[in-house]
């Protein structure tokens, strides 16, 4: 009798030692403020070369991106857009993990909104602290846009300002020093830069790079 009671036991206690409790990852809080639309963020800016830090709790803005890094031309960085149509840089502490077509609560408190050289970005962001989804797979269009329309808006305060919007240029080609060259290399980690425009007019230049 004492040898069946021992073997239970022996059976028993490793079956509880093995039991463990996992840490579950800490809560994302949603702020109880309204809801910020990105002309409103850019309207805390002084100057085209300034900054503007948000507090802790302060509140959010509802977003969806536009455009992210798989493509491999950015890198810990991605574009959005709210539902006015206003876009802005987000740039990532970490790379990955959020996507085109992803619609997501950014939590503002504790970023840091920049104007560098007219262009406005959101710095620092995490996506563990800042990002909550809210749903993904919504299809993204772009804008169909003419060189002239580049070239209307130049502050970033413009309301027809296409600073970090997904746009597609119409009649336009590539000039005739870029034609007939490659895009950036992965493999042999090069870039590259070309130039577009219309067939007569103002040219722009465009970038492509080896991130991936």
């Amino acid at each position: 009798m004492k040898k069946k009671v021992i073997i239970l036991l022996l059976i028993i206690i490793p079956f509880f030692q093995c039991s463990k409790k996992y840490e579950l990852p800490p809560e994302l809080i949603k702020p109880a403020g309204p809801l910020l639309k990105i002309e409103q963020l850019k309207k805390r800016l002084n100057s085209i070369n300034s900054y503007f830090r948000f507090s802790e709790g302060d509140t959010s803005v509802l977003l969806t991106v536009t455009m992210d890094e798989t493509s491999g031309n950015i890198y810990k960085q991605f574009y959005a857009a709210d539902e006015d149509g206003n876009a802005i840089q987000l740039r990532l502490l970490n790379s990955g993990g959020i996507y085109q077509g992803d619609r997501f609560r950014l939590l503002l408190g504790g970023l840091t909104l920049i104007c560098s050289n007219n262009m406005v970005s959101i710095d620092s962001v995490s996506i563990e602290n800042n990002i909550v989804k809210v749903s993904s797979g919504h299809i993204i269009q772009p804008k169909s846009i003419s060189m002239e329309d580049l070239f209307t808006a130049t502050s970033f305060r413009d309301v027809d300002n296409l600073q970090s919007q997904f746009v597609r240029l119409t009649d336009v080609e590539f000039a005739a020093e870029s034609r007939g060259k490659s895009f950036a290399n992965v493999i042999a980690r090069t870039s590259a830069e070309h130039k577009l425009g219309p067939c007569f007019g103002k040219t722009i230049g465009i970038s492509y790079r080896d991130w991936e």
